[in-house]
């Protein structure tokens, strides 16, 4: 590289935008891999890496999971009200996805 004639080497390094940035990362996550993928937007894979090195990691399923349950108080009170305005005859059957909710102490005591 030649210095400039004030003494500071030229900058080479392409400057990208947020908008690339955030194409270039969807089509490596989309890609068979990172290096493809960069050949395909015509940059270096190291550059690449870095940009996904910076991303925030994914939320675990689980915890997607739980932020996505119902309430056990809401559960409970749908049931409460069930039975107060149709009063089934004993011997009651109630079918659950066995989720949190349903195994709370105050549904057992409302389906028992």
């Amino acid at each position: 590289m030649t210095a400039k004639k004030n003494g500071t080497s030229p900058d080479k390094r392409r400057k990208y935008d947020e908008t690339f940035k955030a194409e270039a990362l969807r089509l490596a996550l989309e890609s068979r891999s990172t290096q493809a993928a960069a050949r395909q937007l015509g940059s270096r894979p190291k550059l690449l890496y870095r940009w996904q090195q910076g991303q925030p990691a994914p939320e675990p399923a689980w915890q997607v999971a739980l932020r996505n349950t119902i309430p056990e108080d809401l559960v409970s009170e749908a049931l409460r009200r069930a039975l107060a305005v149709r009063r089934p005859p004993a011997g009651l059957v109630i079918h659950s996805d066995q989720g949190s909710q349903y195994m709370a102490a105050r549904f057992k005591d409302l389906a028992v």
